[in-house]
């Protein structure tokens, strides 16, 4: 699997109805054309790509222009490329990252309650 470099490349837990949803709303926001997607339970299994970009099934991952980020910090990226991104810039420098992480790896841990989880 190759990445496109000039293009927004998301690695997202698909059967996630949270993940899901998140990703539905960004196409939406943003300019589908520049988004290329991936499902994290194909990529997984793609060592040599598990192993480049440290990709799990806990985690969304944004590649785009040789930058990797991961949780709060690739969601935010996302959401500032939307008409949104002036709010979504006071947002982030309000919130400390430490905070918006432990906020996604409680939201990641407690998903299926939270939110149905698709069939496989």
């Amino acid at each position: 699997m190759k990445i496109d470099q000039q293009k927004i490349n998301i690695f997202y837990d698909e059967i996630c109805g949270i993940c899901d949803k998140f990703i539905k709303l960004i196409i939406y926001l943003v300019n589908p054309e520049i988004l290329e997607l991936y499902s994290l339970q194909s990529a997984i299994q793609d060592e040599k790509l598990r192993k480049q970009y440290e990709l799990d099934l806990s985690s969304i991952v944004v590649i785009t222009q040789n930058k990797k980020l991961k949780k709060s910090k690739a969601m935010f990226y996302l959401l500032k490329q939307t008409k949104l991104k002036y709010l979504i810039m006071v947002i982030e420098l309000l919130i400390p990252q430490f905070l918006a992480d432990w906020s996604y790896d409680f939201i990641s841990k407690h998903r299926d309650k939270i939110c149905k989880m698709k069939k496989r």
